[in-house]
């Protein structure tokens, strides 16, 4: 059981773009790279390196001082601290830089019903239709020529991306969209979870009642099944869905609605 867990980041942590990291422990001296997804009871030791776009699946320990890398993150060979020294200092550099770039002013949401909760973080570059219950969580960004749906009780979570520069993307009642997922002229169903850090090519069709694993992707007009556990890259069948699953998914959206009239009384109490 994962339980109810918090995030231990240690000192001289460098974290790269698009990263998440999820109810985890990092040791000290331990670089993350871009588009990195650290699950829930994993840990990294010190003076490790993740690179760019590893995936590190829940309830793993990782020794300190490795280079780690892939879906599922394995070690490669050892760094030392000479390397990782320059690693680092490239790292603090390149943040430096974009700590000067001015940040993307917040798009103004035209009144939405009351029911539904848009961060002031979140740029919406698009038509936007909304449900009670809709949240859409800080940093996410939905842009292109075509508009975006959600349903009812349906969450886009932190730092998700949605374009719309080939067609519409439709997401169904009762659904999460994870930290950091990609959603590219799609489309979701009711009841279904697309996961932390996972990318859905144009044209894929999530139909209901599906849990796409953690940094997944798919492939341009891929159809996942209805009732199915999917995970990969691309993206296939591991398991029929269990009771846990579909709890899971539940409990998800029940939790990001409690979030988004939360998060919306704050604002609309200031």
């Amino acid at each position: 059981s994962f339980g109810v867990r918090g995030t231990t980041i240690g000192d001289r942590v460098c974290l790269g773009n698009r990263s998440v990291l999820h109810a985890c422990t990092i040791g000290d001296d331990v670089i993350i790279g871009n588009d990195c997804i650290v699950l829930d009871g994993s840990v990294i030791g010190a003076g490790s390196i993740l690179e760019d776009g590893s995936t590190v699946f829940p309830l793993q320990e990782h020794k300190g001082g490795w280079v780690y890398f892939g879906h599922p993150a394995k070690p490669i060979r050892p760094v030392d601290a000479k390397e990782l020294g320059r690693r680092m200092n490239l790292a603090r550099r390149v943040l430096a830089k974009a700590a000067n770039v001015p940040s993307r002013t917040s798009s103004e949401i035209a009144a939405q019903s009351n029911q539904a909760f848009v961060a002031s973080s979140a740029s919406v570059g698009c038509a936007l239709k909304m449900h009670s219950g809709t949240g859409i969580f800080f940093g996410c960004e939905l842009t292109g020529n075509h508009s975006v749906s959600i349903g009812a009780n349906s969450n886009v979570q932190d730092n998700a991306r949605i374009l719309t520069a080939r067609a519409t993307v439709e997401i169904g009642v009762s659904s999460t969209i994870g930290h950091n997922a990609v959603l590219d002229s799609c489309t979701v169903g009711d009841n279904s979870l697309v996961g932390i850090g996972s990318m859905l090519a144009p044209g894929t069709v999530v139909q209901s009642d599906v849990f796409l694993a953690a940094g997944s992707w798919t492939l341009p007009q891929q159809v996942l099944e209805s009732g199915w556990l999917w995970a990969g890259r691309p993206a296939l069948k591991v398991a029929p869905l269990k009771h846990h699953h579909r709890d899971m998914i539940a409990q998800i959206a029940a939790q990001y609605v409690e979030y988004g009239r939360y998060y919306g009384g704050m604002v609309n109490a200031q």
